[in-house]
């Protein structure tokens, strides 16, 4: 069996952190912290895949809570956060 590596990718210019919820047989939890343009990695099973993904951006004005990503199992392995605007985040697929 072979490891995916997953990656997120803070676009955001504060410092984030969150947590990775897998599904599959070792239904796992793992807690990631990234500086503002900065990518964290971790390596999965495949047969593990991400549920949801979840950030809190740590602006001046305290944290802010980031939408969200969630998926039924996504074998997708690359995630970023971005600012939608203003001060609106989310967690979302990424190219890269």
């Amino acid at each position: 069996m072979n490891d995916l590596v997953i990656t997120i990718n803070n676009t955001t210019k504060y410092d984030v952190s969150g947590t990775i919820l897998y599904e599959g047989p070792l239904h796992h939890t793992d807690v990631y912290s990234a500086a503002p343009n900065e990518t964290w990695q971790t390596t999965t099973p495949e047969n593990n895949p991400v549920a949801e993904i979840s950030a809190i951006v740590k602006t001046p004005n305290g944290g802010l809570v980031a939408t969200p990503y969630r998926s039924y199992g996504s074998s997708r392995v690359h995630f970023a956060i971005c600012e939608i605007e203003g001060y609106l985040y989310e967690v979302t697929l990424s190219e890269t």
